[in-house]
């Protein structure tokens, strides 16, 4: 009796049934518990830095590295190239389902930006008052 203590074979059934279902009927997929958990690493690893963005770009526009004019600017290249280099995986739905809740927390950084950060269009000018 060999014990493996961090076995995956148990707690893997639906990332099996759903990663298997893309390949050809007569292809046998048997992964490793090494490949899986080097997998689910990298995917946890990718998760957690999307998760980073608001936070990265508020502090850059905390301390006037870059404002939210710039980051509003940069946008589509950087929704695009942050998917591309984050994913783990090169195939269009897995850079799709991260392009989407990236682009919503890259949104949410511009906010935060705008907020700690307001550009000088965004100010108002208190009302003038008169001078006796």
């Amino acid at each position: 009796f060999r014990r493996r203590p961090f076995r995956l074979v148990h707690r893997r059934p639906l990332l099996h049934c759903v990663l298997t279902s893309f390949s050809p009927y007569d292809v046998t997929i048997r992964p490793s518990d090494p490949a899986i958990a080097d997998f689910r690493s990298r995917i946890l690893f990718s998760v957690g830095l999307v998760f980073e963005i608001p936070l990265a770009m508020y502090l850059l526009a905390r301390y006037r590295v870059l404002h939210a004019r710039t980051f509003r600017r940069l946008r589509r290249y950087a929704i695009v190239i942050i998917a591309a280099v984050i994913t783990p995986t090169p195939d269009p739905f897995t850079q799709l389902t991260f392009a989407i809740p990236m682009y919503l927390l890259y949104e949410l950084g511009i906010l935060l930006a705008r907020q700690v950060a307001p550009e000088i269009d965004d100010i108002v000018p208190p009302n003038p008052t008169p001078t006796p």
